[in-house]
């Protein structure tokens, strides 16, 4: 029996493994727009500072679009580093502005920096598991190249912990970096509100454990290779078992992988239907 090695669904299993950088950078964005007005509307009508918040917005939108682009494509190629990029512009704007507008940009600017190696070991370690052609089980032609792809796939889950790591340690770095900008408790609870609503931590946390998931799946697969080597056989992406139990074990993890696929899919939509939500009300 022929079974495939990757889900059916039409968002294929590379997507849903790399797009997991775009519900972090939406909320590393959303530190910034709550840095810049978390303040109150005492000093809203300043020209100079509406121009200045203006600018940004302009520039996390392209940020996001750019990353909106990277997931249909498939590709997490520059996402670290456009978001590095967008950090350095949160920090001249810091510089150029004054009293609670620089300190809310500034405490930005560092939660953008914090995330920066968490993320860039994700997007190291996605490229490296597309590279590696895990659901081309035609390239394992020995039991050493299906070992060389256990090590790929744990390598991609332990920057997916990581990732989650930075996520459920944001707030609490947010409070240290508030505290440490002399931020007044009443702004800080504004800060904090605004922000983590934004952030849509919740979702984020979802799309990180079907990566974990994700990844649990791929390594049964690959020890189910491993243990039936010299019993299947592989071509154009699908593999050929020999005896019937295989078949159905086998098909059971590419069923469980379509199933993490399609709930973490959905959570992704909602991810970008709330930040375009967002966007239109501000």
């Amino acid at each position: 029996m022929t079974l495939p090695t990757e889900p059916r669904k039409s968002s294929k299993l590379w997507l849903v493994v790399i797009i997991g950088l775009v519900g972090v950078v939406f909320a590393g964005v959303a530190s910034v727009y709550f840095g810049g007005k978390f303040i109150g509307t005492a000093i809203t009508t300043q020209k100079e500072r509406r121009a200045r918040l203006a600018a940004l917005d302009a520039e996390g939108r392209q940020l996001r679009d750019a990353t909106r682009e990277s997931m249909e494509s498939g590709t997490v190629d520059g996402v670290t580093d456009r978001l590095s990029k967008f950090s350095e512009s949160v920090g001249s704007a810091a510089e150029s502005a004054g009293g609670a507008d620089r300190q809310g940009l500034r405490v930005a600017q560092r939660l953008l920096q914090s995330m920066t190696p968490a993320l860039s070991a994700y997007e190291s370690a996605s490229k490296e598991l597309q590279a590696a052609g895990f659901v081309k089980p035609e390239t394992m032609d020995s039991r050493e190249a299906i070992a060389s792809r256990v090590v790929v796939v744990k390598k991609f889950g332990e920057a997916n912990d990581g990732l989650a790591r930075m996520l459920d340690g944001m707030e609490s770095r947010a409070r240290v970096e508030l505290e440490k900008e002399g931020v007044p408790t009443r702004m800080r609870d504004q800060f904090l509100a605004g922000y983590l609503k934004s952030a849509n931590l919740d979702l984020n946390r979802t799309i990180r454990n079907c990566d974990t998931e994700l990844v649990g799946t791929m390594l049964r697969m690959l020890s189910v290779l491993d243990r039936e080597w010299g019993s299947w056989k592989a071509a154009d992406g699908v593999v050929n078992f020999d005896r019937e139990p295989v078949i159905e074990e086998y098909g059971a993890l590419i069923t469980k992988l379509e199933e993490i696929s399609e709930r973490q899919a959905t959570a992704q939509e909602e991810l970008i239907e709330r930040t375009s939500q967002s966007n239109t009300s501000r």
